[in-house]
């Protein structure tokens, strides 16, 4: 049910396959194959670690970054302790309105917002304001996000409430036993806390990345916003459901660090799209397009 995932990994594979001088007719079956393979075998696998969350087995994730996740879920199964939960994080009564997901985004994105207009300065922010008050722009900009988001995630939600009924009379007849697929932002509502551990912690480390990667010769990859929020937030929910706080942690900041690494070893293979600089941030595109790179560079 995460269509879109599916066009924008047909472009990753096309550009690697392309790039390596492999007839269009090649391109198409092979990325065909790879990719609704792909897309049936990593939701499957991630079945077990939704249903822990989901508390059902009615649909299970399908994201592009279903290798931080399943990864993040082994990891916090080793390294973690289910016992200290995210989720029960208690809170003083006079800050429990942080409990609303909402509120603590746009907080969060407050702040975070503030220090980069103070690090940009007030000329730059100016600009993109239209010259309109600092604290008033920086404010609007917050709430946008997180209305956007609570938009976003209550349009998944009726979506998977409607889809999932009719997918099964689908699947009685042409699939029996299949579940679908859906987009990751189901998770949020059900463990909101680690969603945003999980977005904090990604960010923080894709920001630790750009300073490091230089120091080693690596490409400087600058962390997307909604990429740490919703893949971050993800990885810390998954994580938080085989090893708690700490698999939370230690889900978000591996997903962090691939989202920064993956592309910056990429990035070459992504030439024959003709622009310079340009990849793809998820770790699925990354991953898939270099095992594509890998296998096919010999033929």
């Amino acid at each position: 049910m995460s269509l879109h995932l599916i066009l924008f990994m047909s472009f990753a594979a096309t550009a690697v396959m392309k790039g390596l001088g492999l007839s269009s007719l090649t391109t198409i079956i092979v990325g065909s194959l790879v990719i609704g393979s792909y897309m049936a075998v990593f939701p499957y696998l991630l079945r077990n670690a939704s249903k822990n969350i989901i508390k059902s087995d009615e649909y299970t994730i399908a994201h592009a970054s279903m290798t931080s996740y399943i990864l993040g879920t082994y990891l916090g199964k080793v390294l973690g302790n289910r016992e200290h939960d995210t989720e029960n994080v208690k809170i003083n009564d006079r800050i429990s309105f942080l409990r609303d997901p909402n509120v603590a985004t746009t907080l969060t994105m407050l702040v975070l917002l503030l220090v980069s207009g103070l690090v940009a300065g007030s000329d730059y922010v100016s600009k993109l304001s239209d010259s309109k008050e600092y604290l008033v722009f920086i404010l609007e900009q917050s709430a946008t996000f997180a209305a956007g988001l609570y938009i976003a995630k209550a349009g998944v939600k009726l979506f998977t409430t409607e889809i999932v009924p009719a997918f099964k009379g689908f699947s009685q007849v042409f699939a029996p036993g299949a579940i679908p697929g859906v987009d990751v932002l189901v998770l949020f509502d059900k463990s909101p806390n680690s969603a945003l551990v999980g977005f904090l912690v990604s960010f923080f480390t894709g920001v630790a990345c750009v300073f490091l990667f230089p120091l080693i010769g690596l490409p400087v990859i600058v962390p997307g916003i909604m990429a740490c929020f919703l893949a971050g937030g993800a990885a810390a929910i998954f994580g938080n459901s085989s090893g708690g706080f700490r698999g939370a942690v230690i889900s978000s900041c591996l997903n962090g660090f691939l989202l920064c690494l993956l592309p910056a070893l990429t990035l070459p293979l992504f030439s024959f799209l003709g622009a310079e600089g340009v990849t793809f941030a998820d770790p699925d595109f990354t991953t898939l397009s270099g095992l594509l790179w890998l296998i096919f560079r010999w033929f």
